[in-house]
């Protein structure tokens, strides 16, 4: 039988590697997942990998960690990118 102890203690753990993970993806948003392995060498690829995707909501895109839902002002921010490098590229033809 598991102790309660044993699975508080676990569960801990567990939550300091994720907000250790999640400190070291702000800090540097192109680490990789074997680089976070390097640092945190105690937590397993798969679990680095299943933290950063599923409780921190990370993915990747274009080599960087970016959120995945955007705030009113990032998707604003980002159509403006967009029309504005569209405008650039249209008036090179």
């Amino acid at each position: 039988m598991i102790n309660s102890i044993q699975v508080l203690d676990s569960l801990c753990t567990h939550v300091i590697d994720i907000l250790e993970i999640g400190g070291e993806i702000r800090a540097n948003r192109r680490v990789m997942i074997r680089e976070l392995h390097h640092i945190i060498p105690e937590v397993s690829k798969t679990t680095i990998h299943e933290a950063v995707t599923e409780k921190l909501g990370y993915r990747k895109l274009c080599t960087r960690w970016v959120p995945k839902m955007l705030t009113d002002n990032h998707k604003t921010k980002r159509m403006g990118s967009a029309l504005k490098f569209l405008t650039l590229r249209t008036g090179r033809k």
